[in-house]
């Protein structure tokens, strides 16, 4: 009797402890839920019923290194030729800048969803993300890494949605995002000028200097989208050159030439060869279209769940890097091969230039604001405008709506002259600057990654 009574007395004082340490245990969680978040239709979800991870209760300026890294995620990469580069250099440089585009890790402390007329994608608050998001306009990554702390990973949505005074969804639909035909686009303009046009795969295919590659030819001006048989589309031309005839142009890819497929309702898509093709052929001297294939690089919607092979950490790419396509698919998904003058040898490589189209001094915002309208010239199409006030006294640096809301010319990838008008207003707004002496500068960088200051002058805040 008295061994049960002392050991009842144990089991008592056991649960005593065990009840002590799960209330130690759960101090500081809180009992609040989250509110339901609205779906599109307007109607309340249910509440989950799942707790919040522990992630999420993170604030949002709080910088976490999801990444665990001590280097920088990115730097920006720059492509800058002491020489005239060969065109096995050029080659190289637009696979590289391509590939950056689609590897860039980076998170976001907030959901979002990104919708475009073929896809809507929802990025999910400390996932891991590799590339940039696919968006309708075609901005380059250069604008993606003006709104990423390149040592942590951290998407700046805070930034985003204040220079572009829009809601996270809009801004990313406009701002720093791109296309299978952007990413490849922006990548081979970091050298090569010879093409112009709005970088979609309909203007790859049918104008604005990008060329056939190999022995076809099909009538380069602009169908009449929505009618199939008003102008030649890809499947109509891979059709009527057959197979072999195809397989033998896509022996010719090279490192950076494209491959592009377009239908009469203006889907298309693009995607980079990163290699030179193989070839097999069979005893006929035909080409076999099964055994002959190239390795290629794209940007699609929606994404692919990956596995660091490194860290085991699952993360979501944003395209595909060194995938096999074989010639029979190429031509059975009706793609064409493309390139552009410089890899032919037939231009040479121009250096960039940046300039402002007057000789006037520009020493005050005011001088931007006159009749005169006062412009950024180039030979390329500039990837980023800038604005930024550094403190004389402190060094802080401020960027003051960088890209003005995303100028069409700047997303489209056509802005050769970029009117200033109005431009350096952020500096003059009331409470955008702190009392003291800056140096104003608004800096253009070409697609690669060259940096050029054509305003800068100093502006005294009272």
């Amino acid at each position: 009797m008295m061994r049960k009574e002392k050991k009842n007395r144990w089991l008592l004082i056991l649960v005593a402890v065990m009840m002590i340490f799960a209330s130690a245990c759960g101090a500081g969680t809180s009992d609040t839920k989250a509110p339901a978040e609205e779906t599109p239709s307007g109607e309340k979800e249910t509440e989950p019923v799942t707790e919040p991870v522990a992630e999420s209760t993170v604030p949002e300026t709080e910088e976490i290194d999801i990444f665990a890294v001590d280097s920088p995620i990115m730097d920006y990469p720059q492509y800058i030729f002491d020489h005239e580069p060969t065109i096995a250099e050029m080659r190289a440089a637009a696979v590289d800048l391509m590939r950056k585009a689609l590897t860039v890790q980076w998170y976001s402390n907030e959901d979002f969803e990104v919708t475009t007329s073929i896809s809507s994608t929802p990025f999910r608050q400390y996932e891991r993300y590799a590339g940039i998001p696919y968006t309708g306009p075609n901005t380059s990554v250069y604008a993606f890494l003006d709104y990423l702390n390149l040592r942590t990973g951290r998407l700046l949505i805070d930034e985003l949605t204040s220079d572009y005074n829009a809601q996270l969804g809009p801004a990313f639909t406009r701002a720093i995002g791109s296309s299978c035909s952007g990413t490849a686009g922006w990548a081979i303009f970091a050298v090569a000028n010879s093409m112009r046009g709005v970088l979609q795969c309909y203007y790859m295919v049918y104008k604005n200097g990008w060329l056939p590659l190999g022995d076809y030819t099909y009538d380069l001006t602009t169908p009449s989208f929505g009618k199939a048989d008003s102008k030649d589309f890809t499947d109509d031309i891979v059709k009527r050159y057959g197979s072999q005839k195809m397989f033998e142009c896509y022996a010719l890819l090279e490192p950076a030439d494209i491959v592009v497929w377009q239908d009469h309702v203006k889907m298309g898509h693009t995607m980079m060869a990163t290699e030179n093709a193989v070839v097999v052929r069979n005893a006929d001297g035909s080409i076999n279209g099964t055994e002959s294939y190239v390795m290629i690089q794209d940007q699609r919607p929606g994404g692919f769940e990956q596995i660091d092979e490194t860290t085991g950490q699952k993360y979501h790419a944003q395209g595909r890097v060194d995938y096999k396509y074989t010639f029979e698919r190429l031509f059975d998904e009706a793609y064409i091969p493309m390139t552009v003058a410089e890899f032919q040898g037939t231009k040479k490589y121009e250096f960039p230039e940046v300039k402002l189209n007057t000789e006037k001094t520009i020493s005050s915002p005011n001088d931007l604001n006159g009749t005169e309208i006062i412009r950024i010239e180039s030979n390329y199409p500039l990837a980023t405008v800038s604005l930024f006030a550094e403190n004389r006294t402190t060094g802080e640096r401020k960027r003051l709506n960088s890209h003005l809301f995303n100028r069409a010319e700047i997303a489209d990838g056509t802005a050769y002259h970029f009117s200033l008008k109005g431009f350096a207003s952020p500096v003059k707004r009331t409470g955008a600057l702190e009392p003291g002496t800056y140096r104003v500068t608004i800096e253009a960088r070409t697609p690669n990654g060259q940096v050029f200051i054509p305003v800068d002058f100093d502006y005294v805040v009272e």
